[in-house]
């Protein structure tokens, strides 16, 4: 049985929050350049690998046929928010340890 491939959750996570926000804003999906762009990955080919995990994962839905035809689906948002949680969270605790 292979393994399926798996980013790291940072990564996973700050695909999603960009689409997500780009959506807010701009009332589309941002475009695969767009997106390796923001990413500062060097190929079109790097992006929608990620897209494809994170399809899989259940984080995302791509329309078919459309162009910009992205969705983040509520259990990415969910994903999102919480890893943006615990990183609060977390820096939060390094404050106090470094104030001791």
């Amino acid at each position: 049985m292979s393994k399926k491939p798996r980013l790291s959750e940072k990564d996973e996570l700050e695909v999603v929050k960009y689409i997500y926000y780009y959506q807010k804003v701009h009332g589309s999906s941002p475009s695969i350049r767009e997106i390796r762009d923001h990413l500062h990955l060097k190929s079109h080919s790097a992006v929608q690998r990620r897209i494809q995990i994170l399809i899989d994962m259940g984080y995302l839905d791509r329309r078919d046929g459309m162009s910009r035809g992205l969705q983040v689906k509520r259990k990415g948002v969910i994903a999102f928010r919480e890893y943006e949680r615990k990183i609060k969270k977390l820096m939060k605790y390094k404050e106090m340890e470094w104030q001791q």
